[in-house]
């Protein structure tokens, strides 16, 4: 039996994890996740960010332009109601 283990260390290119594979056995030895953010999901968090800073002010232009809209009807058909009697 073969004691020596002839084993390989792979990074993933798309999640930058680490495995050791024992070539001899064909199985995964240890495997260590990256922990350390990338460039590209740093960027990716902050675009979702200011996606999200973009709609709750959208939304909140939108709610005051509508009660300043809703303002002047309500004095209008209050006025209005007290001419008709």
């Amino acid at each position: 039996m073969n004691t020596m283990r002839d084993v390989i260390t792979i990074t993933c290119p798309l999640c930058k994890g680490v495995l050791e594979i024992d070539i001899s056995r064909r199985q995964v030895v240890r495997h260590w996740e990256h922990t350390e953010k990338t460039k590209d999901a740093d960027l990716f968090a902050k675009a979702v960010e200011r996606s999200k800073t973009r709609q709750d002010n959208t939304e909140k232009t939108y709610d005051s332009a509508k009660e300043k809209l809703r303002g002047p009807k309500r004095d209008i058909d209050e006025l209005l109601k007290g001419r008709g009697k």
